[in-house]
């Protein structure tokens, strides 16, 4: 198979096998067809990455992309303790090394003692304290808190866990939640590797 490139200032055509435009990048970054690696042409292929991530130390190259899914658990930070579920589904997707996560638990009964926390995140988060996130609680269900207090969400680093914290809605101190033997959230955020 032959393969030649052409570029101008608003496209990249590379031809493959006899095929003028057999992938076309649009000024832009923009792929409009693509080839398998049977050598179907077809404008959905996309871009695809290896499983396994080939790291570059430049900032401007993304070297990594995945979706997938994962189980979110309840623990106890004294005793971890084991929960009865009703919902307990996460998704993801790895762009480079940020992490966006979308997660739905709800629970029925729980053992664990001590502060909640939620394991189980699809990976580590990076142990520098400049890359700590926080998460988006767009649902709290009966869940007890102190009188006035809202609930925040934050990753431990260099973890793969959420802790749950509460915060005066007026201004205060934070307090961690402690474990509640029913109850559910929905979270969503973006923490980095």
């Amino acid at each position: 198979m032959t393969t030649s490139i052409t570029s101008s200032a608003t496209q990249t055509i590379i031809s493959a096998g006899g095929n003028p435009s057999a992938l076309v990048i649009e000024n832009g970054g923009i792929v409009s067809g693509g080839i398998s690696s049977t050598g179907v042409i077809s404008p959905s292929q996309g871009v695809k990455f290896p499983a396994v991530q080939y790291s570059s130390a430049d900032p401007n190259t993304l070297d990594d992309y995945e979706e997938g899914t994962f189980t979110p658990v309840i623990t106890g930070t004294t005793t971890a303790g084991a929960g009865t579920y009703t919902i307990q589904t996460g998704n993801y997707v790895k762009v480079g090394r940020a992490i966006h996560i979308s997660t739905n638990i709800q629970w029925t009964a729980h053992t664990g003692t001590g502060n909640m926390t939620l394991s189980g995140l699809p990976f580590i988060s990076s142990s520098d304290n400049n890359s700590q996130s926080a998460f988006v609680l767009g649902y709290v269900n009966n869940i007890a808190l102190i009188a006035g207090n809202i609930a925040m969400a934050i990753n431990n680093i260099g973890t793969s866990v959420i802790s749950f914290r509460q915060s005066p809605s007026g201004g205060g101190a934070s307090n961690y939640v402690p474990m509640d033997t029913n109850g559910g959230f929905v979270i969503s955020g973006t923490y980095f590797v």
